[in-house]
């Protein structure tokens, strides 16, 4: 789930019809090989202290 945040409600109509568009794949497969360097890849963050040990980080 996501929770989003607007300042106008036609915005959170506007991203529920979004979900009935059909899903551009080609674009999807781009993005993917973009990302697939970083894939998986947690960034540490705060102090050591404060880690999540399933997460790490």
């Amino acid at each position: 789930t996501t929770l989003v945040g607007t300042a106008r409600p036609k915005n959170i109509l506007d991203n529920i019809a979004y979900v009935e568009e059909p899903m551009d794949e080609q674009l999807l497969a781009e993005v993917l090989e973009v990302l697939k360097p970083i894939h998986n890849f947690n960034f540490t963050r705060g102090r050591p202290e404060h880690c999540d040990p399933l997460l790490g980080s």
